[in-house]
């Protein structure tokens, strides 16, 4: 196929794609004056009448001319394709060829070329050439994000003179793939080498952000990622930062720092996301059902696992008809994407256990019995080591199935190895309410609320507290937490 041809057809696929057929590399290229540009290609092989046509030298100018020069790739495609026909052995052809793909965004085509540029280079071509080649080698393979190739080519590398120092720009690439590879001390050395002769720039200062946050020092972590935003202050930038305050479990910064993200943009993923699960895990249903509502909202983003978490909001809301409307829409975004979650750790059983909790509510125990029976058998069958792990949740299960002496006794297994659960202090307070021994539930109830005073927000657990309060006669609770029924959020006299 000719390039004019082979140009009609890609600018067809990258059309219908949505791609633009001027696009070049994300990595950073050697700046040639357009002034030089039109010399430096023929100097790469000399134009001599005795050895080329007329028509040749002719093709080959205007090939570098609407290739390199003023780029018109339409016209750059009929000069290249030209000089290939009449002189196909002509090594500066495929570099120029190398870019026309570069430019037009096919960059296994550029490397290709490249590549065979190398191999058909004159043994007594200057080194100057051969390293050009291998640098915008390199450059293409790490556009294409092809590791291994990349490190390949930067052991190659260094069989050229003083390479690193002429094209400083690989130190970082060099410094990237070693990261990825995680040879994190072998990136600091490459890094340390870029800074003796450079000072910090854009993509050093965010490849020692990231390796100290990997090494655990967030410090320094923390003063690479703020070097960072100086020179490029948008928002991928702050989401880094948000990242190496999560792991610093500096709660109150992370807090602060997915606020400035959200007010930067509201439509920003990650952001919404982490602001979502962190509302919900403070019982802040109103807040996490907004962030969540907000990010299915966000294009090409309509997850189960968001779509479950509205539904459990909208559940501890008391909003039971959205509530089931969403639960139902997770069920289906599940079935047709159940591969998709394997690495959060979602699944079918979470959906069961929340279809079985809005039965529950709505005291349809028959129905929650059902959904949650296949979930309670499969935890049962659990190895002794990993069921240990949720004793918890299976007291909460069987409470779901009206269980409730199972569900005592699984909450007490809970909390032999975790005598803090919330979950179990809860489920027992809620199985002895379920019996009829007031006493016994107040007193769980109350002892969950004093470990865990932000269980105030929870109108579900504050009601069930209040009715055995009140058919014990315990004025003492009602007075302090039936304001609290109404305003969850109000503080507490203590």
């Amino acid at each position: 196929m000719s390039i004019k041809k082979l140009l009609i057809f890609v600018g067809l696929i990258l059309l219908l794609v949505g791609c633009s057929t001027n696009k070049v590399s994300n990595n950073q290229k050697i700046e040639e004056p357009q002034d030089e540009n039109l010399e430096y290609y023929l100097s790469i092989a000399p134009v001599l009448e005795e050895i080329y046509s007329e028509e040749f030298n002719f093709n080959y100018k205007m090939a570098v001319q609407y290739i390199i020069v003023e780029p018109d790739l339409d016209k750059g495609a009929e000069f290249i394709d030209r000089a290939l026909e009449l002189y196909p052995e002509h090594f500066g052809l495929y570099i120029l060829l190398g870019k026309f793909y570069e430019n037009l965004g096919v960059l296994e085509y550029s490397f290709d070329s490249y590549q065979e540029a190398l191999k058909m280079a004159p043994d007594n071509t200057e080194e100057k050439y051969l390293k050009d080649i291998m640098f915008n080698m390199i450059l293409v393979s790490s556009d294409l994000d092809n590791l291994w190739r990349t490190k390949y080519l930067l052991g190659e590398a260094t069989k050229y003179k003083n390479f690193f120092e002429e094209y400083p720009f690989l130190y970082i690439l060099k410094a990237k793939n070693e990261y990825y590879f995680n040879e994190a001390d072998t990136a600091l050395a490459t890094l340390d080498e870029f800074t003796e002769n450079n000072e910090i720039n854009q993509g050093a200062s965010y490849l020692l952000a990231k390796i100290w946050q990997s090494k655990g020092d967030y410090v320094k972590a923390l003063f690479f990622i703020d070097k960072h935003i100086e020179f490029y202050p948008v928002v991928d930038s702050y989401v880094i930062r948000a990242n190496i305050l999560h792991d610093k479990q500096d709660y109150e910064a992370y807090m602060n720092q997915l606020h400035q993200i959200y007010e930067m943009d509201a439509t920003n993923a990650y952001a919404l996301y982490h602001l979502a699960e962190e509302s919900y895990y403070q019982n802040d249903f109103e807040n996490s059902h907004k962030y969540f509502t907000e990010l299915i909202a966000v294009p090409e983003i309509d997850d189960a696992y968001f779509n479950f978490r509205i539904a459990q909001s909208n559940r501890h809301l008391q909003n039971l008809e959205k509530a089931e409307e969403y639960i139902i829409l997770a069920d289906s975004l599940y079935q047709e994407y159940e591969s998709n979650f394997n690495d959060i750790g979602f699944n079918s059983y979470d959906i069961q256990v929340e279809y079985a909790e809005q039965e529950y509510i709505k005291s349809q125990f028959t129905e929650a019995q059902k959904h949650i029976q296949p979930v309670i058998d499969y935890y049962l069958n659990l190895d002794t080591e990993e069921i240990v792990d949720h004793y918890s949740n299976i007291g909460w299960y069987y409470l779901l199935a009206s269980e409730y002496d199972k569900c005592i006794e699984y909450s007490a297994l809970g909390l032999k190895y975790e005598p803090k659960s919330k979950n179990a202090l809860t489920n027992t307070g809620l199985s002895y309410l379920h019996k009829g021994d007031l006493l016994e539930a107040e007193k769980w109830y109350s002892k969950a609320i004093s470990l865990y005073p932000d269980i105030r927000s929870d109108k579900i657990i504050i009601n069930e507290l209040l009715v055995a309060a009140h058919h014990t006669g315990n004025k003492k609770i009602i007075e302090e937490f039936l304001p609290k029924f109404f305003d969850p959020y109000a503080k507490s006299e203590e």
